[in-house]
């Protein structure tokens, strides 16, 4: 009897140390130092747009409905390969398709190309857009050109390097006059470092100094994309969401990007996993993004808005006849309705 309460009394202490030691360690969920969201590493280069991305104030709609275009343009098979366009005079935008160095000229009220203008040799033209009186378009590989006097005998074409090159696979051009600066959005891969590593990143040039900054102006962290989408369940549960939009290189490559008019807020639209994202106007963050009807939507590539905030996207042929679909502007006294 007594060797029993002697081993119960040494079990009953034992468990009395245990319990005093967990009393006595401090919580790591209330008392730890924070970890910093930026490595100490001094080669990590941590960007804050990737530390804030889910951080941003959200929007849960945008002012389109992207299942409901009101007007489709059917273009010509010469357009089939059309993968950018901007607005330019009234009721006319230009194009470019990537096969050919030919700046396309469409009246969106006839419904017909007015002028096709050559501007260099055949090549892969993914991106254009209107800056003042001047265009520029970008290739692929990262060079842009930028043409003087369009369509008059004084047209003059002026190339610019960038660092970029073809495995950066550059698709998306846009002007953002605010800072007077065109971006440039990578389909392929974000640049070197380990740091850029599972992102898509959106470069800056600086049309002060013609020259595109080192650091990206923004990127994607596709890990951060799927927090927001599976904490806030933007549109559709987490389960929907995970059928289009999942964590690798291959579901999230932006092909065109634009700035909205009246928000600023920058669109980036992707042809792999029909997907539009919404960054904010500092390119801080990821603020909204929406699936895309692959019916509707069988591969955009171009996306622009005009000056009264219609949305403009251009779907490659892929087998069918290339288009431009057009989506009236909601204001929010609309959507209230």
């Amino acid at each position: 009897m007594f060797k029993y309460i002697t081993a119960t009394l040494f079990v009953n202490l034992i468990l009395l140390i245990i319990v005093l030691l967990c009393l006595g360690c401090p919580d790591s969920k209330t008392t730890s130092e924070p970890k910093s969201p930026i490595s100490s590493d001094k080669n990590s280069d941590t960007l804050s747009s990737d530390i804030e991305a889910i951080n941003v104030p959200k929007k849960t709609s945008i002012p389109y409905d992207l299942s409901k275009p009101t007007q489709k343009h059917k273009l010509k098979h010469r357009l089939d390969e059309i993968s950018g366009l901007d607005s330019w005079k009234e009721q006319q935008i230009v194009c470019v398709q990537d096969e050919k160095g030919i700046i396309y000229v469409y009246d969106l009220t006839t419904e017909r190309i007015t002028q096709e203008i050559a501007f260099g040799k055949p090549g892969d033209y993914e991106g254009i857009e209107v800056v003042d009186n001047d265009i520029w378009v970008l290739r692929s590989d990262g060079h842009l050109y930028e043409i003087k006097a369009l369509g008059t005998e004084e047209q003059e074409k002026i190339k610019h390097k960038t660092f970029l090159k073809t495995a950066n696979d550059v698709e998306g051009l846009c002007y953002d006059q605010s800072n007077k600066r065109l971006l440039l959005a990578c389909k392929g891969s974000p640049g070197k470092g380990k740091h850029l590593k599972g992102k898509k990143a959106v470069y800056a040039f600086d049309l002060n100094t013609q020259t595109l900054q080192e650091t990206p102006f923004a990127t994607i962290a596709l890990k951060n994309l799927q927090q927001m989408l599976q904490t806030e369940q933007i549109n559709q549960t987490y389960e929907q969401v995970s059928q289009y939009l999942k964590i690798n290189n291959h579901i999230f490559n932006p092909s065109g990007i634009a700035i909205h008019p009246f928000t600023k807020e920058i669109y980036l639209i992707s042809t792999a996993g029909k997907t539009l994202v919404v960054l904010s106007p500092a390119g801080n963050g990821v603020i909204h993004t929406e699936k895309l009807d692959p019916d509707v939507l069988k591969q955009p590539e171009g996306i622009t808005f005009l000056d009264n905030g219609d949305l403009l996207i251009s779907n490659e042929g892929r087998g069918g006849r290339a288009n431009i679909l057009r989506f009236t502007y909601e204001s929010t006294e609309q959507q209230a309705l």
